[in-house]
Protein backbone atom coordinates (compact mmCIF):
# COMPACT_ATOMS: atom_id res chain seq x y z
CA UNK A 1 0.00 0.00 0.00
CA UNK A 2 2.94 2.34 0.63
CA UNK A 3 4.02 2.30 -3.03
CA UNK A 4 0.42 2.74 -4.14
CA UNK A 5 -0.03 5.72 -1.85
CA UNK A 6 3.22 7.25 -3.16
CA UNK A 7 1.95 6.89 -6.73
CA UNK A 8 -1.29 8.57 -5.71
CA UNK A 9 0.45 11.50 -4.04
CA UNK A 10 2.49 12.11 -7.18
CA UNK A 11 -0.73 12.11 -9.19
CA UNK A 12 -2.40 14.58 -6.83
CA UNK A 13 0.52 16.98 -7.03
CA UNK A 14 0.37 16.94 -10.84
CA UNK A 15 -3.32 17.61 -11.23
CA UNK A 16 -3.85 21.30 -10.38
CA UNK A 17 -3.81 23.64 -13.38
CA UNK A 18 -3.47 27.41 -13.41
CA UNK A 19 -2.42 28.22 -16.98
CA UNK A 20 -5.12 28.17 -19.70
CA UNK A 21 -8.10 27.85 -17.37
CA UNK A 22 -9.74 31.11 -18.46
CA UNK A 23 -10.04 29.92 -22.06
CA UNK A 24 -11.14 26.37 -21.27
CA UNK A 25 -14.46 24.73 -20.66
CA UNK A 26 -15.40 24.26 -16.99
CA UNK A 27 -17.69 21.94 -15.08
CA UNK A 28 -18.55 21.51 -11.41
CA UNK A 29 -18.72 17.96 -10.05
CA UNK A 30 -20.53 17.05 -6.83
CA UNK A 31 -19.60 13.42 -6.13
CA UNK A 32 -20.89 11.10 -3.40
CA UNK A 33 -18.84 7.90 -3.41
CA UNK A 34 -19.36 4.68 -1.46
CA UNK A 35 -16.46 2.19 -1.31
CA UNK A 36 -16.95 -1.52 -0.64
CA UNK A 37 -13.44 -2.99 -0.27
CA UNK A 38 -14.75 -6.50 0.45
CA UNK A 39 -16.29 -6.76 -3.03
CA UNK A 40 -14.10 -4.25 -4.89
CA UNK A 41 -17.19 -2.21 -5.75
CA UNK A 42 -17.67 1.53 -6.01
CA UNK A 43 -21.03 3.33 -6.09
CA UNK A 44 -21.22 6.97 -7.18
CA UNK A 45 -23.94 9.62 -7.21
CA UNK A 46 -22.75 12.51 -9.38
CA UNK A 47 -24.25 15.92 -10.10
CA UNK A 48 -22.48 17.68 -12.96
CA UNK A 49 -22.99 21.35 -13.82
CA UNK A 50 -21.39 22.58 -17.07
CA UNK A 51 -20.54 26.24 -17.53
CA UNK A 52 -21.62 28.45 -20.43
CA UNK A 53 -24.56 28.02 -22.77
CA UNK A 54 -24.22 24.33 -23.56
CA UNK A 55 -27.40 22.29 -23.89
CA UNK A 56 -25.88 18.96 -25.00
CA UNK A 57 -23.16 17.34 -22.89
CA UNK A 58 -21.21 14.16 -23.64
CA UNK A 59 -19.23 12.33 -20.99
CA UNK A 60 -17.18 9.14 -20.59
CA UNK A 61 -17.44 6.46 -17.93
CA UNK A 62 -15.46 3.28 -17.52
CA UNK A 63 -17.32 0.34 -19.06
CA UNK A 64 -17.15 -1.55 -15.75
CA UNK A 65 -19.55 1.02 -14.31
CA UNK A 66 -23.27 0.53 -14.96
CA UNK A 67 -25.57 3.55 -14.91
CA UNK A 68 -28.55 2.85 -12.64
CA UNK A 69 -30.25 6.24 -12.84
CA UNK A 70 -29.85 9.45 -14.81
CA UNK A 71 -31.79 12.71 -15.01
CA UNK A 72 -32.10 13.74 -17.78
CA UNK A 73 -31.65 10.41 -19.58
CA UNK A 74 -28.08 9.55 -20.63
CA UNK A 75 -28.18 7.12 -23.59
CA UNK A 76 -24.95 5.55 -24.78
CA UNK A 77 -23.59 6.93 -28.07
CA UNK A 78 -20.67 5.86 -30.32
CA UNK A 79 -17.34 6.14 -28.52
CA UNK A 80 -15.49 8.22 -31.11
CA UNK A 81 -11.98 9.51 -30.54
CA UNK A 82 -10.73 9.18 -26.96
CA UNK A 83 -7.03 9.50 -27.74
CA UNK A 84 -6.97 12.75 -25.75
CA UNK A 85 -7.09 10.64 -22.58
CA UNK A 86 -3.46 9.77 -23.24
CA UNK A 87 -2.57 13.45 -22.78
CA UNK A 88 -3.63 13.27 -19.14
CA UNK A 89 -1.55 11.66 -16.41
CA UNK A 90 -3.03 8.25 -15.76
CA UNK A 91 -4.71 8.14 -19.19
CA UNK A 92 -3.75 4.56 -20.04
CA UNK A 93 -7.50 3.91 -20.33
CA UNK A 94 -7.39 5.15 -23.92
CA UNK A 95 -5.18 2.22 -25.00
CA UNK A 96 -8.24 -0.04 -25.25
CA UNK A 97 -11.98 0.65 -25.58
CA UNK A 98 -12.76 0.32 -21.88
CA UNK A 99 -14.74 3.55 -21.63
CA UNK A 100 -18.22 4.31 -22.92
CA UNK A 101 -19.63 7.63 -24.10
CA UNK A 102 -23.00 8.99 -23.00
CA UNK A 103 -25.00 12.04 -24.11
CA UNK A 104 -27.27 14.25 -22.01
CA UNK A 105 -29.55 17.01 -23.29
CA UNK A 106 -29.99 19.68 -20.62
CA UNK A 107 -33.35 21.46 -20.18
CA UNK A 108 -31.63 24.87 -20.11
CA UNK A 109 -28.16 26.44 -20.20
CA UNK A 110 -26.51 26.20 -16.81
CA UNK A 111 -28.64 23.24 -15.75
CA UNK A 112 -27.14 20.20 -14.04
CA UNK A 113 -27.49 16.54 -14.81
CA UNK A 114 -27.46 13.74 -12.24
CA UNK A 115 -26.17 10.26 -12.85
CA UNK A 116 -25.83 7.28 -10.51
CA UNK A 117 -23.71 4.26 -11.32
CA UNK A 118 -21.87 1.34 -9.75
CA UNK A 119 -19.54 -1.54 -10.51
CA UNK A 120 -16.59 -3.62 -9.41
CA UNK A 121 -13.48 -1.49 -9.90
CA UNK A 122 -10.53 -3.54 -8.72
CA UNK A 123 -8.00 -4.10 -11.51
CA UNK A 124 -4.76 -4.58 -9.58
CA UNK A 125 -1.43 -3.21 -10.78
CA UNK A 126 0.11 -3.73 -14.23
CA UNK A 127 2.96 -6.21 -14.71
CA UNK A 128 6.38 -5.88 -13.15
CA UNK A 129 7.74 -5.71 -16.73
CA UNK A 130 5.94 -2.37 -17.22
CA UNK A 131 7.61 -1.03 -14.09
CA UNK A 132 11.01 -1.72 -15.68
CA UNK A 133 10.09 -0.22 -19.06
CA UNK A 134 8.11 2.84 -17.86
CA UNK A 135 9.50 3.39 -14.39
CA UNK A 136 6.19 2.70 -12.63
CA UNK A 137 3.23 0.33 -12.61
CA UNK A 138 -0.21 1.65 -13.54
CA UNK A 139 -3.83 0.68 -12.98
CA UNK A 140 -7.30 1.91 -14.03
CA UNK A 141 -8.24 1.59 -10.37
CA UNK A 142 -8.03 -0.42 -7.18
CA UNK A 143 -10.73 -0.88 -4.55
CA UNK A 144 -9.64 -3.61 -2.15
CA UNK A 145 -9.19 -4.38 1.52
CA UNK A 146 -5.61 -3.07 1.29
CA UNK A 147 -6.64 0.35 -0.02
CA UNK A 148 -8.13 2.44 -2.80
CA UNK A 149 -6.51 4.20 -5.74
CA UNK A 150 -8.80 5.75 -8.36
CA UNK A 151 -6.76 7.76 -10.89
CA UNK A 152 -8.37 10.80 -12.44
CA UNK A 153 -8.39 9.71 -16.08
CA UNK A 154 -9.71 6.18 -15.53
CA UNK A 155 -13.38 7.12 -15.94
CA UNK A 156 -14.51 6.53 -12.36
CA UNK A 157 -16.30 9.91 -12.51
CA UNK A 158 -17.97 11.55 -15.56
CA UNK A 159 -15.18 12.78 -17.88
CA UNK A 160 -16.51 15.78 -19.80
CA UNK A 161 -13.86 16.15 -22.49
CA UNK A 162 -10.86 18.20 -21.40
CA UNK A 163 -12.95 20.43 -19.17
CA UNK A 164 -11.34 21.76 -15.99
CA UNK A 165 -13.34 21.11 -12.84
CA UNK A 166 -14.24 22.49 -9.49
CA UNK A 167 -15.63 19.80 -7.23
CA UNK A 168 -17.04 18.60 -3.94
CA UNK A 169 -16.33 14.99 -2.95
CA UNK A 170 -17.77 12.91 -0.13
CA UNK A 171 -16.54 9.34 0.41
CA UNK A 172 -18.28 6.72 2.57
CA UNK A 173 -15.40 4.56 3.73
CA UNK A 174 -14.81 1.66 6.14
CA UNK A 175 -13.99 2.23 9.78
CA UNK A 176 -10.28 3.04 10.33
CA UNK A 177 -9.81 4.19 6.72
CA UNK A 178 -8.45 7.59 5.65
CA UNK A 179 -9.00 8.86 2.10
CA UNK A 180 -7.43 11.90 0.43
CA UNK A 181 -8.05 13.82 -2.79
CA UNK A 182 -7.21 17.18 -4.33
CA UNK A 183 -8.08 20.51 -2.74
CA UNK A 184 -8.95 21.12 0.89
CA UNK A 185 -10.77 18.82 3.23
CA UNK A 186 -10.47 16.00 5.71
CA UNK A 187 -9.61 12.31 5.36
CA UNK A 188 -12.22 11.43 7.98
CA UNK A 189 -14.75 13.73 9.64
CA UNK A 190 -16.90 13.20 12.71
CA UNK A 191 -19.39 11.03 10.81
CA UNK A 192 -16.65 8.84 9.37
CA UNK A 193 -16.69 10.24 5.84
CA UNK A 194 -13.86 11.79 3.86
CA UNK A 195 -14.70 15.22 2.43
CA UNK A 196 -12.63 17.11 -0.13
CA UNK A 197 -13.24 19.94 -2.57
CA UNK A 198 -11.66 22.63 -4.67
CA UNK A 199 -12.92 26.01 -5.85
CA UNK A 200 -9.79 26.28 -8.00
CA UNK A 201 -9.96 24.37 -11.30
CA UNK A 202 -8.27 20.98 -11.54
CA UNK A 203 -7.93 18.65 -14.51
CA UNK A 204 -8.44 15.39 -12.56
CA UNK A 205 -9.95 14.08 -9.35
CA UNK A 206 -8.16 11.21 -7.60
CA UNK A 207 -9.10 9.09 -4.61
CA UNK A 208 -6.23 7.56 -2.62
CA UNK A 209 -6.25 5.92 0.80
CA UNK A 210 -6.77 2.86 2.94
CA UNK A 211 -6.59 1.55 6.48
CA UNK A 212 -4.73 3.75 8.97
CA UNK A 213 -2.08 1.78 10.80
CA UNK A 214 -0.51 3.54 13.78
Amino acid sequence: MGRLLWLGVVALCASVLACTASAQERVHQALNVTLNPATGAVTVKAEVTPSGEVRTVEFLLHSRLRITRSAPAAPEVPLGDVSWLGEIEGGETQLSPVVKRYRVRLPAPGASFRVEYQGVFDFGLSSVHEEYTRGFRSTPGIVSTTGVYLPGASGWYPLVGRALMTFQLTVDQPASWRVVSEGAGTSRDTDGRARWGSTDPVDQIHIVGGPLRL
